[in-house]
């Protein structure tokens, strides 16, 4: 099998640097094997069936049905080499058939996603490759400032309302304790805090204390506690009571210590 790509590879290789690659048929295959590799991951392989309709060619087809059908790498490599010799693709094709190839094998063998970016990447001419790579950093920042706008916006919405007293009671009682802090004093308590509780006070607290809160953490936390709170109303309220708790009890051992200055 190791010999039959190798051929393929090198084939390719070849007949990509007989021309001059302009366009994005090479970046569009990576998208899409990268797209095939999510569904597999997220659905599982026979998920890819219903991808194989809108495949680019009938070579890339031809890979997935045989992927979705569990057919081994080894026979799925005799089969679309002996496609590719058959009908013998030229220039930017026959890169793009290679990588579709050498993608599907790497789907069936659940490689690691960065591993198969990777190997994909080292295929594209070096030119083609650091603007692809510059795109795709921008597409994933761009994704990332979009969620945690998403996140942020669900979080400001929420008022949460409590089914018993003690749960009113306890997260009160907290943010009345939280607003008598200095900012300094909220940045020194949450460095005990365990972030899974600090989040539920997130959750539970007025926007005015929540936003306080906030404020008073690295851009990286708020961020990583900002997500967690939003997951928070599907806990019991009895999680959400010990939470405050303890964060309660941590306020108080640092007074005790000295370490609040109020």
């Amino acid at each position: 099998m190791k010999r039959w790509l190798e051929d393929v590879r090198r084939d390719a290789i070849c007949k990509l640097r007989k021309v001059t690659y302009e366009g994005k048929k090479l970046e569009d295959a990576v998208d899409g094997i990268m797209e095939l590799y999510d569904i597999s991951r997220a659905r599982g392989l026979v998920a890819l069936e219903e991808a194989a309709e809108e495949a680019e060619s009938d070579f890339l087809k031809h890979l997935i049905l045989l992927t979705a059908n569990e057919v081994s790498p080894k026979l799925t490599v005799e089969i679309a080499t002996n496609e590719y010799w058959t009908n013998e693709p030229e220039g930017v094709d026959a890169m793009v058939d290679y990588m579709c190839l050498r993608g599907m094998i790497g789907i069936q063998k659940r490689e690691s996603k960065e591993m198969l970016m990777n190997v994909l990447l080292s295929l594209m001419p070096a030119k083609q490759r650091k603007e692809y790579e510059k795109l795709t950093c921008e597409r994933k920042e761009e994704q990332e400032r979009l969620h945690k706008k998403e996140i942020r916006e669900r979080l400001s919405a929420m008022c949460p309302t409590f089914k018993h007293k003690e749960v009113s009671e306890a997260v009160q009682l907290l943010g009345n304790k939280m607003n008598e802090l200095p900012d300094i004093c909220i940045q020194r308590l949450v460095r005990d805090v365990d972030g899974h509780d600090l989040a539920g006070c997130v959750y539970a607290f007025d926007q005015g204390t929540r936003t306080r809160v906030l404020k008073n953490l690295s851009t990286r936390y708020r961020d990583a506690v900002e997500e967690e709170a939003v997951k928070w109303p599907f806990f019991d309220e009895g999680n959400l009571v010990a939470s405050v708790n303890k964060v309660i009890n941590t306020i108080g051992i640092l007074r005790e210590r000295g370490e609040f200055v109020l």
